[in-house]
């Protein structure tokens, strides 16, 4: 009985040095802090998403007033923009051509742009690349693709301070660039579209960066090889023959 006693007495005990123990309680505070705003972030998301959805769902029932007063209440009560929101204003606004509503969807707009890139907008930013690609210059695009891609702070204010030069009348109360571009984008998707999953063709991308043209006609083009060939021969023949 003493023997088993003195191993009973002996048994080795566990000792941590409080160096140690103090790194372990600032790890544990830093879990319980990141998980805490884990949990608010997605919270936020959450209900920057029901805004973005019930506007969506006001729309599709032929709610379109709705569907703005409901984006732009979004505006006031979320902590963090959410550019989906803002995209979906300005898209419907200048489909719509409710000029009343400029204002408010230039705002709304550059509202957007104000935040930090969240997962739940790479979407919408993506998007929104793409149909500005033919007013960039090629090295404009790459920059801003790759600042997209690598998720830089730069980007929202890269794209914020494109537009803001691209208003000629920067003292108004809206940027009319910005809505003139969002007004030929609803042309080009209705006039210009693709069968593939282009949205439209290389006469979208002209008329996005150029505009109407002074002259236009609509209809179908009929090709007749033997006047092709007469105004190429037209066209070469002084080439040609010097």
């Amino acid at each position: 009985s003493l023997s088993m006693l003195y191993l009973a007495e002996s048994k080795p005990k566990l000792f941590i040095p409080a160096a140690f123990s103090s790194i372990l309680s600032v790890f544990g505070l830093l879990v319980v802090s990141f998980l805490m705003l884990s949990a608010t972030v997605a919270k936020a998301q959450v209900k920057s998403t029901d805004f973005y959805n019930s506007g969506i769902k006001a729309k599709n029932d032929g709610k379109l007033e709705k569907a703005l007063e409901i984006w732009w209440k979004a505006k006031n009560e979320l902590d963090e923009p959410d550019f989906r929101i803002s995209q979906a204003y300005i898209s419907h606004v200048a489909e719509k051509k409710i000029k009343k509503y400029y204002k408010k969807a230039s705002e709304l707009y550059f509202w957007g742009l104000r935040g930090e890139l969240q997962d739940i907008e790479k979407e919408a930013f993506a998007y929104e690349l793409k149909h500005i690609s033919p007013l960039l210059e090629r090295k404009q695009e790459k920059a801003l693709e790759n600042a997209f891609k690598k998720e830089k702070d730069d980007f929202l204010s890269n794209l914020e301070s494109f537009w803001s030069t691209k208003d000629p009348t920067p003292l108004d109360e809206y940027n009319e660039r910005l809505l003139e571009h969002w007004e030929r984008l609803s042309y080009v998707k209705r006039k210009f579209r693709k069968s593939t999953s282009a949205e439209f063709d290389d006469r979208g991308r002209i008329y996005i960066k150029y505009g109407s043209p002074f002259y236009q006609k609509d209809g179908r083009l009929k090709y007749k090889p033997g006047t092709v060939s007469h105004l190429l021969r037209r066209r070469l023949s002084p080439a040609l023959s010097r």
